[in-house]
């Protein structure tokens, strides 16, 4: 289905059943909803993690809900580890792969990010995010889940974990505020819960 600024929808369900709006942003198809999925692609299931102490634990795949309150997931979506991320049994749909840090940058330069300041650490560019926000990608603000188990910045802050691996410890993820128009660009622990994006093969 296209729109009137030529932006063509769909649509995408997980092995839950659960049903993700999607856009051709450029030359890519987007989630444009935060994963919600509770199972790999194979039907095993990601192990739900409550207690602090073994999320800061957990060295294998993981997800929360924000707060451990389900009534966040609807809007907000899950918070998966990047042990999950990582896992070859597939969080994504069929057809679909989790957003590498490469996918992010080809977003990041359609929306006009220099190439130079998309291989840059940081808050990148100038509007990016205020042009993703504007758009029907949809950011999320959905927080995050720190290393010690602790939740913080629902509301405020949107994060993503990448597929691509940083180094041993670390791995590369997209953060926005709600405030601010630029994109970051960093690297943090494995450990991190953050929200995931999909992009189609």
């Amino acid at each position: 289905m296209s729109s009137p600024d030529g932006i063509i929808s769909g649509e995408v369900s997980d092995i839950d059943g659960n049903i993700y709006k999607t856009e051709k942003i450029g030359k890519q198809w987007w989630m444009t909803e935060n994963l919600k999925v509770t199972r790999f692609s194979n039907g095993d299931s990601i192990r739900i993690i409550s207690n602090n102490n073994e999320w800061s634990k957990l060295r294998s795949a993981g997800y929360c809900n924000y707060g451990d309150d389900t009534s966040n997931v609807a809007v907000f979506g899950r918070l998966y580890n990047w042990y999950a991320v990582n896992d070859n049994r597939n969080l994504a749909p069929e057809g679909w792969h989790v957003a590498s840090d490469e996918d992010w940058q080809q977003l990041e330069m359609y929306f006009g990010m220099p190439h130079s300041q998309a291989d840059s650490i940081g808050f990148r560019g100038s509007d990016e995010a205020a042009k993703l926000k504007e758009s029907a990608f949809a950011v999320i603000p959905s927080g995050f889940r720190e290393p010690d188990g602790d939740f913080a910045q629902i509301g405020t802050f949107a994060y993503w974990w990448s597929s691509t691996e940083f180094c041993t410890l670390n791995a590369w993820l997209r953060g926005m505020s709600i405030n601010y128009g630029k994109i970051s660009r960093n690297f943090d622990s494995k450990i991190q819960g953050f929200s995931v994006r999909c992009v189609k093969d």
